[in-house]
C-alpha cells in the first residue's frame, strides 16, 4: 500500500507529524478524488498546534509530492488533494477540478498561484 513512498524515500524526507497530518487528511477527504477542504485552523485545533506549525507540515507534504494545495478563491480555504497511496503520479481529478484530462502535477506549477 505504501510501497511507492518507501521506494522513493519519501518517509525519510518528512517529519512524523507531517505523516500524521497526511493520514488525517486522508481520513477527512473524499475517497474518490482525494480532495479535502479543511481549514488550517481546524487542523491546528485537532492537533493542538499553531496554524504556523500546521502550515509547515503542509509544506513538507507538498514539497515531497504527497499533496497538492490549490486556492480557487481568495476568500475560501484551499483545497488539498492527496496523492493516492502507492501511486507514482497524481491521478486526474476531472470531476473535482472540472478541468478535463489534467493531472494534479500539471496544475498550479507556480507556487504563488496556489496560495
Amino acid at each position: 500500500m505504501f510501497s511507492t513512498m518507501v521506494s522513493e524515500d519519501v518517509l525519510n524526507r518528512v517529519s512524523g507529524n507531517a505523516i500524521r497530518l497526511y493520514v488525517y487528511l486522508g481520513h477527512r477527504g473524499v475517497n474518490e478524488t482525494g480532495e479535502c477542504w479543511i481549514t488550517i485552523e481546524t487542523m491546528a485545533r485537532y492537533f493542538k498546534k499553531s496554524k504556523r506549525t500546521v502550515s509547515y507540515w503542509l509544506s513538507e507534504l507538498e514539497n515531497v509530492g504527497l499533496i497538492k494545495r490549490i486556492q480557487f478563491n481568495l476568500d475560501e480555504s484551499a483545497h488539498t488533494f492527496l496523492r493516492p497511496y502507492g501511486s507514482k503520479h497524481f491521478r486526474p481529478m476531472d470531476s473535482a477540478l472540472n478541468t478535463g484530462d489534467v493531472g494534479l502535477d500539471e496544475i498550479g506549477s507556480n507556487d504563488s498561484e496556489q496560495r
